[in-house]
């Protein structure tokens, strides 16, 4: 019942400015009208958010109903105007387009539930099988994301204690191209937003596909406590990963996570750990902006990398006079030669007695020890003691210690499926 509808044609379509589609039942009572003449809102995780009710790849026109308008057991027909679709006459007859949904829901009790995008899992969508956990959820629930692209914004709020796990790092992905354009606040401009205790990744990539210049597009958004995740990607450009609040903590081990400009940002606590950070354009990695006696983002034995013919980037900027308690180190982790000699910036001066821009032994790709003589007057180059301190992770995350992720699901695929531990089942 949660389906997207999808359309393909035989060259790409274009996407009209007026027309909708419109689903009846089989009694012919009309239950979604998407008008293409009028905003389009949708409720996602008990919010209201801007979305695009139509979105075209390739070929293939997927049409979006809202969540809620389809009932289990139905049949329904689909109509399209002539004008949805500039270059197609459209559907008018009740016979054309037709299909009936599952007979029942899984049972809210369950704690597996499996999505599928070719729907022969529980749900077609990840949000589907979000809103089916009740409300303030702490049992441990296993959301099994199978191999697909699905092309939906996605929340999570007071649903606790949830684990996703995808198929496939590369091949299980979350996209869409949700930014500040078309949901104008950090609350609401995520591609996938966490408000809830507990939740980990695994296995999958989250991709939020608005296009280089886009303006702000977070991948993932965490405004919550003990967050893991592992063997995953998070892709965008500007502003890809957002620990939002002091009290947020969020640990990645074995991750990608790509972007240009403050691509790693907020007021909470991340550590990565063994994670490649790579840089897509000229600009900046970390905007930290967590309060005094705060760790902000910690990176333990990472790389840093760029995309070909990336040079001018720094590991972390700010403004000392708004947030002087900055505070971002570099442990053991082996940087490309796209990071300046200076290291750091201040996107205006002022005093930076509070700041802690730190680094400990940083070598370049090949290992060689990296010189670091350059580096701005504002950093500090850490001794061991310092370093070592820093892997005590119940000391960075303030009581904290992360735990491994789940076991991969049955047919999860690659090495990397499970790298923190645990049996498979």
């Amino acid at each position: 019942a949660d389906t997207p509808l999808k359309i393909t044609f035989d060259t790409p379509p274009t996407i009209g400015t007026a027309g909708a589609v419109r689903i009846y039942n089989s009694g012919g009572t009309l239950v979604e009208t998407l008008d293409l003449a009028v905003p389009h809102t949708r409720t996602i995780g008990g919010t209201l958010y801007n979305a695009l009710p139509v979105i075209v790849t390739g070929n293939t026109a997927s049409i979006f109903p809202r969540s809620g308008v389809l009932a289990y057991n139905t049949t329904y027909y689909v109509t399209i105007d002539s004008t949805v679709f500039p270059s197609y006459a459209g559907i008018t007859a009740n016979t054309t387009w037709r299909f009936t949904t599952k007979s029942a829901a899984p049972s809210a009790a369950s704690t597996y539930l499996t999505v599928a995008a070719d729907g022969t899992g529980d749900f077609c969508t990840v949000q589907g099988a979000i809103d089916l956990i009740p409300a303030n959820n702490t049992t441990k629930r296993y959301i099994n994301v199978r191999n697909g692209t699905y092309q939906e914004i996605v929340r999570v709020s007071s649903k606790h204690n949830l684990a996703f796990r995808g198929q496939n790092r590369k091949r299980t992905v979350i996209g869409y191209p949700n930014n500040s354009n078309l949901n104008a606040s950090t609350n609401t401009r995520p591609l996938f937003n966490v408000v809830a205790n507990d939740v980990s990744f695994d296995n999958l990539t989250l991709q939020n596909t608005t296009p280089n210049g886009g303006s702000q597009a977070e991948a993932l958004r965490v405004n919550a406590q003990r967050c893991v995740v592992n063997n995953c990607e998070l892709r965008s450009y500007q502003d890809t990963f957002l620990v939002n609040s002091s009290t947020d903590t969020a640990y990645f081990k074995d991750c990608l996570i790509e972007g240009d400009a403050d691509f790693i940002w907020g007021t909470g606590r991340a550590v990565f750990q063994s994670c490649e950070i790579k840089s897509l354009d000229g600009g900046y990695v970390c905007a930290m902006r967590n309060p005094a006696g705060q760790y902000g983002a910690v990176f333990l034995d990472c790389r840093f990398t760029r995309a070909a013919g990336v040079t001018g980037v720094v590991f972390g900027r700010v403004d000392p006079n708004v947030f002087p308690d900055s505070a971002v180190a570099i442990v053991n982790c082996a940087v490309d030669a796209h990071i300046t000699a200076a290291g750091w910036t201040l996107s205006t001066p002022g005093p930076t007695t509070g700041l802690r821009y730190w680094e400990f032994q940083s070598t370049d790709l090949t290992g060689a020890a990296l010189n670091v003589t350059g580096r701005a007057a504002f950093s500090s180059q850490i001794n061991s003691t310092q370093a070592t301190a820093l892997r005590n992770l119940a000391t960075t995350f303030g009581g904290w210690t992360p735990v491994p992720p789940l076991p991969a699901f049955p047919g999860a695929e690659g090495a990397g499926a499970n790298t923190l531990g645990g049996r498979g089942g």
